[in-house]
């Protein structure tokens, strides 16, 4: 069984598809990366963005609620957001 597989499979088991799924993202604190990150998970319904200034402004904590149609479509938007350059981690 692959790598993939075996996430997919526990996405399954610990949450329902269509359902709603939230991603952390930590990045540099820079205008652009809000919309870098909507951009990124357009192909999902966004329902709540909120933003967290770390204590010294340098990071911008995202956490972002969408609802995700499918484990896939989860596994997808982990690979773009962490593709982006202002992205340092993706949780």
């Amino acid at each position: 069984m692959s790598e993939r597989s075996q996430l997919i499979e526990k996405l399954e088991s610990a949450h329902t598809f269509p359902g709603p799924y939230t991603f952390r993202i930590i990045g540099n604190n820079h205008a652009d990366l809000p919309a870098a990150v909507e951009k990124a998970l357009s192909n999902l319904v966004i329902q709540e963005l909120t933003k967290k200034l770390s204590k010294n402004n340098n990071h911008l904590a995202l956490k972002v609620k969408v609802i995700a149609p499918t484990p896939e479509s989860v596994l997808d938007a982990y690979a773009l957001l962490s593709a982006l350059e202002l992205v340092r981690y993706v949780l």
